[in-house]
């Protein structure tokens, strides 16, 4: 965001550093649904743009002044509340979408078929896929040792993944 709010003015970054700081502080997230500023204050942000409020604090029994001031409070820690349980709900979904995705399972290729294998870190026209290979067999953690089109064992096994 601050590269956004420097462009080409890259020396002068901490002339920009406030404004998108509170750029992150206002902005609503996506799973609470609440800003990080309402969190910590428990208020909503004053954009420059907002028209101003009049102020509606003309409490003068300090008694008063203090159950307005608990009020607040228990508002702000029921925010803070929601917003650690939308956290541990977001946690909870990553961590199984994680397992789901990474289980170790029973093997997705049979012994006989053919595969092709993804080429990682490759140049821009250079293929994707290298291949076909032959699965000669399936081992533990899902790798496989495959065998090129002439008969030679490929050195390294390949996990699945790759396939």
């Amino acid at each position: 965001m601050l590269s956004k709010y420097v462009g080409s003015h890259r020396h002068g970054w901490d002339q920009y550093l406030h404004q998108s700081l509170f750029a992150c502080r206002v902005h609503i997230l996506h799973r609470t649904k609440i800003s990080p500023f309402k969190i910590v204050y428990g208020i909503e942000p004053h954009l420059p743009q907002d028209p101003v409020r009049p102020f509606l604090f003309d409490f003068q029994d300090p008694e008063d002044i203090r159950e307005h001031h608990k009020k607040r409070f228990d508002e702000i820690d029921a925010l803070r509340e929601k917003h650690l349980q939308s956290q541990r709900a977001a946690a909870n979904a990553m961590v199984s979408h994680h397992e789901n995705r990474h289980t170790v399972d029973d093997a997705k290729f049979s012994v006989g078929a053919y595969v092709l294998v993804r080429i990682f870190g490759r140049q821009k026209f250079e293929p994707h896929w290298y291949g076909p290979l032959q699965v000669v067999r399936a081992t533990p953690l899902s790798t496989y040792q495959l065998m090129w089109g002439d008969g030679e064992l490929k050195k390294a096994l390949v996990h699945q993944d790759r396939l």
